[in-house]
């Protein structure tokens, strides 16, 4: 194939790619709270205030800073997976079919989503619960982790919504 041909068979498909990319940019994705400011069993202020405390932390209340979503970030590993889900979003451009730009993602997002729940109650990157704490939870030592309202609050959020 000549070069000229080559460059004939790219430009085709620019709409597309264009089109694409552009689906793809407007697409709100990440894992977090999909319970919004709905109440909490125990702490009337709502999830996002609670998951706020959580992560930031208070020194007057004596609750160390345990920010889920910023130690899932700083530690996944999930390069294959964006790889994996762009390479077939991006794929056969010459069929102007419907394709659908969450599909790019899911991957990626499933892969954070389990790796981040998974630390809920983990000291491993969680500062461990006060002896207080520990009593209360009958000897268990999960920060974050109560009657799990919190834990299944986390989850995969498209354009605001929880999708999981």
């Amino acid at each position: 194939m000549s070069l000229a041909m080559g460059l004939v068979k790219v430009s085709d498909h620019v709409a597309e790619l264009e089109k694409r990319l552009k689906a793809l940019e407007k697409l709100d994705a990440g894992v977090g709270n999909t319970k919004g400011n709905m109440t909490h069993e125990t702490y009337e202020e709502g999830f996002n205030n609670l998951f706020w405390l959580q992560h930031s932390g208070s020194t007057k209340a004596k609750i160390p800073p345990r920010p889920i979503a910023t130690i899932s970030a700083m530690t996944f590993k999930g390069e294959d997976l964006i790889r994996k889900g762009l390479t077939s979003y991006f794929k056969d451009l010459d069929k102007k079919g419907k394709v659908n730009p969450e599909d790019a993602l899911m991957p990626f997002l499933k892969g954070l989503y389990e790796y981040s729940y998974d630390i809920f109650g983990d000291n491993t990157f969680l500062k461990p619960n006060a002896e207080y704490t520990i009593k209360l939870k009958n000897g268990r030592d999960t920060p974050l982790i109560d009657s799990g309202s919190l834990r299944d609050a986390w989850g995969i959020l498209i354009d605001g919504k929880g999708v999981n």
